[in-house]
């Protein structure tokens, strides 16, 4: 369990990503962002070709589940919580070699 957080500490560092970065500017807590999303199932493309709101969160990730090109997270701020999906495909190929 150590020897993985640390294995993928390094693989982090290797792509030149600070996995402890010393300053991070939050723009929105979990409640914030859960008002800017919409509800309703939508496809990816849909998503992906929107006109997108940076949103930057802080806070714990306190579930992790990969199906495949899927990955979901939970991540927990000082307001609640909050579920992210990862499409593989998505995102800068460094972090998908995580």
């Amino acid at each position: 369990m150590v020897q993985d957080r640390l294995d993928k500490m390094e693989k982090l560092r290797a792509l030149k990503v600070n996995p402890y970065p010393e300053k991070y500017t939050r723009t929105h807590f979990s409640t914030d962002a859960l008002t800017l999303a919409e509800k309703g199932i939508r496809t990816v493309e849909e998503i992906a070709g929107e006109n997108k709101k940076n949103v930057k969160m802080c806070g714990r990730i306190i579930g992790l589940r990969a199906f495949g090109k899927l990955t979901f997270a939970h991540i927990l701020d000082d307001n609640g919580r909050i579920q992210v999906c990862f499409v593989k495909g998505q995102m800068e190929k460094k972090y998908e070699e995580i």
